[in-house]
């Protein structure tokens, strides 16, 4: 298995030789973290970090007959025997949003207290100013083409609604996965105008020509995009289907919220900003006046600063035993695809985080992971590990 003796005693010998003073373990939704006690026995704090809405399963299977009922009862436990064993050895749990945590606690015994917090994801690509005289009449998608979770077929249908009222609107839809053809398929079978699939692209050109951006997922933890579309000037329009949504819109203020899947309200939603230029352009205003003072690197980076050195009441001091002189480094263990790296120490600044990170990912799959088949964990020579 993947916590074999091999791979526990290269991971702890990792966190020695390396003076590692935090594991930061990503994606704990889907997997327990199997090599807590090693870090344990370094005295080294593991930090759980959950991505997405821990309850997303009420979403996926959301429908009122036996079969979605029994996957939702099925998802609950398993998604209970995970969280409870990553919080039961893991120091913290770091959720996305404060309004996670009730639904994340329903996953414990009554009474029961597994040190949580909330932090939420930055936005890296806020624009200094915007020309709104520039922005286009289109509405945009962006993210995977994936009927299940993102649901752009809904959007579809939205359109369709829409597209006889406004001539003078268009539709984007950027990204691509496995239901790409599904969905581009389906956009012709409902005889749509007007409707441009660009595939994966960088969003930001297609962020600063659509003047409304368009989210119609299940569930999310935090959404980049829906930031990264206000930062350019975007108004943001989501269902209203997950809790971080209202962390980003304010109703009728910087964007609007639908009621979850009722594709009329949608529609009708939509329809107010693209006939009303002075609406569209208040809300745009105030969605991009918001991303500086919440979800700037500095004030995000400043949360998990607090949280890793102590400073964060909700924290209790988190125990870092391995800080060298110049700060501490992190471990950072990527369940999703199975390889560990070693991140600049903080204060490095992050133009140093950003090269590292950069770097790391240039790292071949065979030189940054841990090697299930042979049993043998190896890491690149350019960061001074040894197989």
């Amino acid at each position: 298995t993947f916590s074999c003796p091999e791979n526990a005693a290269f991971f702890e010998k990792l966190l020695r030789e390396k003076r590692i003073g935090v594991v930061l373990f990503q994606w704990a939704d889907g997997k327990r973290f199997p090599f807590a006690r090693e870090a344990a026995r370094c005295g080294v704090p593991v930090i759980a970090a959950i991505r997405t809405d821990p309850c997303f399963y009420e979403r996926r299977f959301r429908g009122n007959g036996l079969r979605s009922k029994v996957k939702r009862f099925l998802r609950f436990r398993r998604q209970a025997k995970i969280y409870r064993g990553n919080a039961a050895c893991c120091a913290r749990t770091v959720l996305l949003s404060e309004r996670f945590v009730p639904g994340f606690l329903k996953h414990f015994p009554r009474g029961a207290s597994p040190r949580v917090c909330a932090i939420p994801n930055p936005a890296f690509c806020a624009e200094a100013s915007v020309d709104f005289s520039a922005k286009k009449k289109e509405l945009l998608f962006v993210g995977r083409m994936e009927m299940a979770v993102k649901q752009p077929q809904l959007l579809l249908r939205v359109w369709r609604k829409l597209q006889t009222r406004f001539p003078a609107w268009s539709l984007c839809l950027v990204g691509g996965a496995h239901d790409f053809d599904a969905v581009k398929k389906l956009a012709g079978t409902l005889g749509l105008e007007r409707v441009h699939f660009e595939g994966f692209q960088n969003p930001e050109p297609y962020y600063r020509d659509a003047s409304i951006f368009c989210m119609t997922s299940a569930y999310e933890g935090f959404p980049n995009v829906l930031v990264e579309a206000a930062s350019f000037g975007c108004v943001p329009v989501a269902f209203d289907s997950f809790a971080a949504a209202r962390d980003i819109i304010s109703d009728g203020e910087n964007g609007c919220l639908v009621p979850a899947f009722d594709l009329d309200a949608y529609a009708e939603t939509l329809a107010r900003p693209m006939s009303d230029d002075a609406l569209r352009e208040r809300l745009a205003r105030n969605a991009l006046a918001q991303i500086p003072e919440k979800f700037s690197p500095e004030k995000i980076g400043a949360q998990w600063e607090a949280l890793l050195q102590g400073k964060n009441r909700a924290m209790n001091g988190l125990p870092i035993k391995n800080a060298a002189a110049d700060g501490f480094r992190i471990c950072w263990l990527d369940t999703g695809t199975d390889w560990l790296g070693v991140f600049s120490e903080l204060r490095a600044g992050v133009d140093a985080w950003m090269a590292d990170s950069a770097r790391l990912l240039q790292t071949s799959a065979a030189d940054g992971k841990f090697v299930r088949k042979t049993w043998k964990v190896r890491l690149d020579a350019k960061w001074g590990g040894a197989s």
